[in-house]
């Protein structure tokens, strides 16, 4: 979807790139692409992996927001993996932005795609990809990826709302408040004018 726009923008081999993803590390896609909301467990192993944990994160924040039992769209759920949406894509100008011309849900899957193919793009993936974490090569990922004790990555709250954007991060014990779409530690951070997250006592440096 997405992912195909914004790698054609960046000159890159579209199919090679993205099979570099799957059964990669921790987080990217072992239970495959329609299976993400459950995939992925323990502690990402490079920032490719983080990057397929937050994407995870953003998709569970998503069926957080619009599947708890009010969401009255045009489908009978707002899933992630399976919902199509709009997009609009200038490849001379290298941008893709996701059409305002779709119910709320489509529109917040794509801002996560976005936000995930943005990053991965951002990135020097040659020098931070470890042929190493792809299970194809031996990597052991029952061995290598345990699942930690603490529910760190239970959603109990997403920042923000329907219309928020870029979509929200999750609340857990470590990021407890939201301030607009940011979630901060309350103990050590605050919410300063502007909705910029600065350690306490720091707000008037922004």
């Amino acid at each position: 979807r997405i992912m195909f726009n914004v790698l054609s923008g960046r000159n890159r081999n579209n199919k090679s790139f993205i099979r570099e993803l799957f059964n990669y590390g921790c987080h990217c896609y072992p239970g495959g692409s329609k299976n993400i909301l459950k995939s992925g467990r323990g502690k990402p192993l490079d920032a490719i992996d983080q990057y397929c944990q937050q994407h995870k994160i953003c998709y569970k924040c998503i069926n957080s927001i619009f599947n708890d039992g009010q969401w009255k769209g045009d489908e009978s759920r707002c899933n992630p993996a399976e919902s199509s949406y709009k997009m609009i894509a200038n490849m001379s100008a290298y941008s893709v932005r996701c059409s305002e011309d779709q119910n709320p849900c489509r529109r917040a899957i794509c801002e996560c795609d976005l936000n995930y193919a943005q990053q991965l793009t951002g990135l020097d993936f040659e020098a931070n990809h470890n042929p190493d974490f792809l299970q194809r090569n031996g990597f052991d990922y029952d061995s290598n990826c345990v699942k930690r004790g603490s529910p760190s990555e239970k959603v109990a709250q997403c920042c923000g709302d329907r219309n928020s954007f870029p979509f929200p991060q999750m609340l857990t014990k470590q990021k407890n408040e939201c301030c607009a779409n940011v979630a901060f530690n309350s103990a050590r951070e605050e919410c300063c004018a502007e909705n910029v997250v600065a350690k306490i006592g720091k707000c008037s440096q922004y």
